[in-house]
């Protein structure tokens, strides 16, 4: 209980902005929170209502998007978000998240160490290692909440070491621990899986070499309880497996491009360097980084790899020193077999991930993610090396206060250091310990410190969503700005505070910037993306990319277009031009907006006339010399753009 309540009060103070202030309305607004706050919204909102809580066409309209994987931390945080809101829950699930992961770490630890202060060393290591502040840091609740590994290694540790009779039971616990892992991230799920094998493999290795009686006694026990485990896991995840592959709006064969994926590996100067090397978010636009832009990073960027030589020092000394513990030995090599794996694949070295990441199912899992099974081995060598010390020095002191054998050793200076070891307070084990552990862990402490406590902002949600967009009449689809498709999401979090009044066009996350975009949509939404978000300069807006807009309108069956056009939106909730964007759907519906509570709409869109038939370079013209928002400069570029359809145009 001490070491939940310590660790929990760990991850309030990382995200103490939130707790002092209002959980219900405040976060950080940072990476996928609106796509967390709307996964977190659609369960709870269809359990409510009676609906499929697995397939919602609320976003991505017409087709909907399956909600088969991750669903679980909507449908286990519903009751908080009926109450206070999802904005509450995903605040509960980032803060949970790295204190869950810290008490199953130390939970395992116990078995292995006696004293727990050792064991707390490695579950906060482990819990709150850069991997998971990075990812809470960036609202990525699923991808930080790391239970399953600690509890699968504790169920192996029985089956293969401690209650090899009790194999079906074992392998009952371990298909269950497998499918939560599955329902919490199918990508942990098939990586744990792996590293799970080699483990086995490993020690299967080692047994018959050194153990050959001991290995075939118990391997018929040990293949009834991983049989078992296979059985229950398949039995239970069937159905949730199909749904999500071959259901309603199933996810792509590749949700990510394969490079993106396969390339995204660790690198071995960043396990070490606390300096970030450049990457995708140095790009700028307007003098704001691309993070704050899209991401709306609040901190700096930090590596989610960082271990610091601090703790590669006691871990290799902890590894020569008790070099008889066949648990470090053991440890030290998955940990060094996740490094390797984690690289991801080169072109220039032959990297184990060069042939993984092209099976099928390994080529959706990031390389650079198994770095959780390497932060792990780490934790579990740690407290083991913790509790040597604290164990050794003890065991010596009380041997010469005692007069124990070595006490009666003849040689003189032997004599001596027994003498002065009876002579230290019996604190003198603990004192050391403690100093091992801060050997390992201040390096990262100091690394992460500039993130704590996290910054935040209230959940900003522009007039027109809280006022007209609450009631609004029928069944209405909404393009909004800025579009999904540039990666900027804020519009998913308007609709789930809205509780969920419409549906949306376009798809938050991997799937819908990439490939989940049927063809024929592909044009329009890529003009859309550029002037939501003109990360290469303003694009020249001709008829082709008015029509291909017109065309993403009709087949995807929007009724209205809501452009935000008000002050204090964070950089990723606006656009860089409202006049601009305006003049583009202008042209696209053949008609003017209307100006409602700071924002453009364009109702009955499925009924506007036909796009304007603009002459070259005419919105180009039409928005030469105007501000890029405001009611004067729509209203003269929209004007503007429909004069053109006459060739009236004067700018």
């Amino acid at each position: 209980m001490l070491a939940a309540a310590a660790y929990l009060l760990v991850a309030v103070a990382f995200w103490w902005n939130v707790w002092t202030t209002h959980p219900t309305g405040t976060n950080c607004g940072c990476g996928d929170s609106p796509l967390f706050v709307w996964f977190i919204e659609w369960p709870a909102y269809a359990l409510a209502h009676g609906l499929n809580p697995f397939h919602s066409t609320a976003m991505n309209y017409p087709s909907g998007v399956n909600l088969t994987f991750g669903e679980i931390y909507g449908l286990a945080l519903a009751p908080i978000t009926w109450v206070f809101g999802p904005v509450a829950s995903v605040n509960v699930l980032l803060t949970l998240a790295p204190a869950a992961s810290a008490l199953a770490m130390f939970a395992l630890l116990r078995r292995w160490v006696t004293w727990a202060p050792a064991a707390f060393a490695g579950g906060l290591f482990y819990g709150f290692s850069p991997f998971v502040i990075y990812n809470v840091s960036v609202s990525d609740g699923n991808l930080a909440l790391l239970i399953v590994p600690p509890i699968v290694v504790g169920l192996l540790d029985d089956l293969l070491f401690l209650n090899p009779r009790r194999a079906v039971r074992t392998g009952l616990l371990l298909g269950l621990a497998m499918t939560l892992q599955f329902l919490l991230s199918a990508e942990y799920f098939v990586t744990l899986a792996m590293m799970g094998a080699v483990a086995i493999a490993v020690i299967a290795v080692y047994a018959i070499v050194r153990a050959p009686r001991t290995f075939s006694l118990r391997a018929p026990q040990v293949l009834i309880g991983l049989a078992t485990s296979f059985m229950v896991a398949a039995a239970l995840l069937v159905i949730p497996v199909w749904y999500g592959t071959a259901g309603p709006s199933h996810l792509p064969k590749h949700v990510w491009p394969t490079d993106l994926v396969a390339y995204s590996g660790t690198t071995l100067q960043e396990f070490v360097s606390a300096a970030l090397p450049g990457g995708p978010f140095s790009a700028t636009f307007s003098n704001i980084p691309y993070a704050q832009q899209v991401g709306g990073y609040l901190i700096p960027v930090i590596s989610d790899q960082y271990f610091g030589y601090g703790i590669v020092f006691v871990l290799l000394a902890g590894l020569f020193i008790w070099r008889r513990d066949l648990r470090l030995w053991l440890f030290g090599a998955l940990g060094a077999v996740s490094v390797v794996l984690s690289l991801g694949m080169s072109k220039t070295a032959p990297l184990p991930w060069n042939f993984i990441g092209k099976l099928p199912v390994f080529d959706n899992a990031f390389p650079k993610r198994l770095v959780i099974y390497t932060y792990g081995a780490a934790a579990i060598m740690l407290a083991l090396t913790i509790g040597h010390v604290y164990v050794g020095i003890n065991a010596r002191r009380t041997n010469a206060v005692s007069g124990g054998s070595d006490a009666q050793l003849a040689d003189q200076q032997q004599g001596r250091i027994q003498a002065q070891l009876a002579k230290l307070p019996p604190s003198t084990g603990a004192v050391v310990a403690t100093l091992v552990a801060l050997i390992a862990l201040l390096p990262i402490a100091s690394f992460v410190n500039p993130t704590t406590p996290m910054p935040v902002r209230p959940v900003v949600v522009p007039t027109w969503f809280r006022t007209a967009g609450t009631h609004l009449p029928d069944h209405q689809v909404l393009l909004i700005f800025p579009a999904l498709w540039s990666n900027k999401e804020g519009s998913m979090t308007w609709q789930a505070v809205d509780h969920m009044n419409y549906s949306i066009v376009g798809q938050g996350g991997a799937v819908g910037v990439y490939t989940g975009l049927p063809q024929v949509d592909q044009p329009g939404a890529i003009v859309l993306s550029l002037v939501s978000y003109p990360a290469f300069g303003i694009p020249v807006l001709e008829a082709p990319q008015v029509d291909a807009v017109r065309a993403l309108l009709d087949h995807m069956g929007v009724t209205m277009v809501v452009i935000p056009d008000q002050t204090g939106l964070a950089p990723r909730d606006r656009i860089y031009s409202v006049t601009l964007a305006a003049s583009l759907m202008t042209a696209a519906t053949g008609k003017a907006p209307a100006h409602e509570a700071s924002a453009w709409v364009w109702s009955g869109v499925q009924h506007a006339p036909p796009p304007v038939q603009l002459a070259s370079g005419a919105i180009t013209r039409c928005n030469a010399g105007l501000p890029l928002q405001g009611v004067v400069a729509v209203r003269a570029a929209s004007q503007c753009v429909l004069a053109a359809r006459e060739g009236t145009s004067k700018r």
